[in-house]
């Protein structure tokens, strides 16, 4: 099928700060796209489907119909890929040009871009051209000029207590007679209200969290969920399956001034448009707002709760001298969370914060994991994989040398045929002139020069022959390429680093009774290259 794509964003500057302009509007851009998919005869009968990402920036790449688009064209569904121009594909320099020059060509994706003029059909093993890359880095840089436009045009709202975000803080909703305002919406306020008044009575966040669990009081989350008017707010799914109430999410709500009715913006900024690189901003610099919304608490009554909780800021942070290669790699096989380690001066343990706090209500495992011992079990399964590595890439090497042998060998074979077949030719020709010449009949042209045509239809056949039955080369990303020349850097390692993990290891999961699962990087091409060569993989690899 070709694949229609549609994208639109306020924040690249794509409708400007006044929200309009009809030439990249959803509509015209499929517009756009069906008049020359119907231009084109190649394209008449070919199945179309639509993929839209309506308000999602182009310098992420992390937008829900993109993603559903690629995922369609890595099963096969989609061979073709149309946009209006590079510019709704994405606006990330880097981005893009990986998708058009290494991507799509490994997965024979068709990519048009119809205003620039560009189809990846004539660049067939050949860079973008000129054209492509200069539009490319013009549409980054212009995003990110937009962007700060946009973040100045912006500023002057928030300053008079104006949001813009899509989203509320959790306890209020939008007021649909003020724009930028909120107003409390009831059942989550009474959540609010109940964690600082349990605060105020002098518990702990852990003792807050335990009672709300006891109570069964859904968390923000799960509170949006069961609401319809705020399905959307906060959609992230959780990496959890069962959220529950902790410290630190408790927290999170006790020490947000929000709740005061005022209307505070900018605790966080990305740092560049459409980025995925955030950075807390100090308080100096948030634009706060007094006395905007309906007040949920009191400022005295905040001002108590700040008194009252406690929360324990260094509590298990490693001291810098601690070796940790595997730091961010480590998750809760349960919940899927990152492991919280605590400093020991022999053995650093490792542990699920939610499984330990609350292990009355927490279905993860509350047991603590001797760092000394997964580092261990972690690089023997990493020198288990780098065998296995060698041994694939030697088998790789060997059938491609194969079939770089039997292409030669046919190419030779397929001289030698066009030989016989021009000699043959040659013969017809001869044929003629002693026909011509009257020196044969019709009929014994005529018998001579099928017999010589019959002869040369074999022999095209065979040639014909030869080249179906070359075997395919194996295709072996650039990733796993990279894995495969890092192998003889690494196999006299006897101690787990830091460049050891960032070259093989994506994450782990380390679950109850101190089992782990080790989920290297690009585990579904080596799975998939291990199957075609039907290869035994060792139990100690956890591949």
């Amino acid at each position: 099928m070709i694949a229609i794509y549609k994208r639109l964003s306020l924040s690249d500057g794509d409708l400007g700060v006044d929200g309009k302009d009809e030439s990249n509007s959803i509509e015209n851009q499929q517009l756009m796209i069906e008049q020359y998919l119907d231009s084109k005869e190649e394209f008449n009968d070919i199945e179309r489907i639509t993929y839209s990402d309506d308000g999602y920036t182009g310098t992420d790449f992390n937008r829900p119909g993109f993603k559903e688009m690629v995922e369609d064209a890595k099963s096969g569904k989609i061979d073709t890929i149309v946009v209006k121009d590079v510019s709704r594909f994405g606006r990330d320099y880097i981005g893009v040009g990986e998708y058009l020059e290494q991507i799509f060509p490994i997965l024979n994706i068709r990519f048009i871009a119809i205003n620039n003029g560009y189809d990846s059909k004539k660049y067939s093993g050949e860079t973008l051209g000129l054209d492509m890359v200069v539009a490319n880095l013009v549409n980054t840089m212009y995003s990110r000029d937009s962007g700060k436009k946009l973040y100045a045009a912006n500023s002057v709202k928030w300053k008079q207590g104006i949001s813009t975000y899509a989203n509320t803080t959790f306890g209020y909703k939008k007021d649909p007679n003020r724009k930028g305002r909120y107003i409390i919406d009831p059942e989550a306020a009474k959540i609010v209200r109940r964690l600082f008044d349990l605060a105020l009575e002098g518990r702990t966040t852990t003792q807050i969290a335990a009672q709300l669990n006891e109570e069964k009081i859904p968390v923000p989350y799960e509170y949006n969920q069961q609401t319809e008017d705020r399905k959307s707010v906060g959609a992230c799914k959780p990496i959890a399956e069962k959220v529950i109430w902790s410290s630190k999410r408790v927290l999170r709500i006790l020490k947000k001034y929000e709740y005061t009715g005022a209307m505070v913006i900018g605790r966080r900024i990305t740092l560049h448009t459409g980025g995925k690189v955030r950075r807390n901003v100090p308080e100096s610099e948030w634009f706060i707002t007094e006395d905007v919304n309906e007040p949920i608490v009191s400022k005295e009554e905040w001002k108590e709760a700040q008194g009252v909780i406690q929360y324990r800021g260094n509590a298990g942070k490693m001291k810098q001298k601690t070796k940790f290669p595997l730091k961010g790699k480590l998750l809760c096989a349960t919940c899927h969370r990152r492991l919280t380690y605590q400093y020991q001066t022999y053995d650093t343990k490792l542990y699920c914060f939610e499984g330990m706090e609350m292990r009355a209500y927490s279905p993860c495992s509350n047991e603590k994991y001797s760092l000394k011992g997964i580092n261990a079990s972690v690089l023997h399964g990493i020198k288990m994989l780098l065998l296995v590595l060698d041994a694939l890439d030697s088998e790789i090497s060997e059938k491609n040398n194969e079939r770089l042998k039997a292409e030669k060998d046919r190419q030779r074979k397929k001289t030698q045929l066009t030989t016989q077949i021009d000699r043959l030719k040659a013969d017809n020709l001869r044929l003629y002139e002693v026909y011509s010449a009257g020196h044969m009949t019709k009929t014994e042209y005529l018998t001579e020069k099928n017999k010589v045509t019959e002869k040369i239809n074999t022999l095209q056949e065979q040639i014909e022959q030869l080249f179906s039955e070359l075997p395919g080369a194996v295709s072996v990303s650039k990733e796993v390429r990279n894995m495969f020349s890092k192998t003889n850097l690494f196999d006299s390692e006897n101690e787990l680093t830091q460049e050891l993990v960032e070259a093989f290891i994506d994450h782990i999961y380390v679950g109850a009774n101190k089992k782990l699962e080790i989920h290297y990087k690009c585990e579904d091409a080596l799975r998939k290259l291990l199957a075609e060569f039907n290869m035994q993989v060792p139990q100690e690899c956890g591949l």
